[in-house]
């Protein structure tokens, strides 16, 4: 049985791990809560509750509704964006993985549309001819 497949989708299914400069197409993340701690009524915590909030931000082992409760929506963005933000990073993760290759391809058949691997230009019938199925090519 023989398969084709274009050269594309080949070069895509032996893409090189992804790069740590790639950052693949996808919405903002979330954007962090206020880092100093409001009160459920607008008003900014005093140094004693600051120094708590921070605490808790530090080691969020308790509830700081149970000690501080006109904290508590503060406490509740908190959490939430520390939801949002580890969703957003699985979904970072995961759109790498599919994206990655693909801009892989397409960089690689660029290049070879503009033979910037070559240091001097050679014409197109003076190219060797490449089999996908892995096979050598005929002699």
């Amino acid at each position: 049985m023989n398969i084709t497949i274009d050269a594309r989708t080949y070069l895509a299914a032996h893409a090189p791990e992804p790069e740590l400069w790639f950052k693949p197409d996808m919405p903002p993340r979330p954007t962090p809560p206020p880092h100093d701690p409001v009160g459920n009524d607008g008003q900014a915590a005093t140094e004693t509750e600051y120094l708590e909030c921070l605490a808790w931000r530090r080691d969020p082992c308790f509830d700081l509704a149970d000690t501080l409760p006109h904290f508590s929506r503060w406490e509740r963005s908190v959490r939430d964006f520390w939801q949002a933000d580890r969703a957003w990073l699985t979904a970072q993760q995961r759109a790498t993985r599919l994206q990655w290759p693909w801009y892989w391809a397409d960089r690689m058949l660029e290049a070879a549309s503009k033979k910037l691997w070559c240091s001097k230009p050679v014409a197109d019938d003076a190219m060797p001819d490449v089999a996908v199925s892995g096979r050598a090519p005929a002699p």
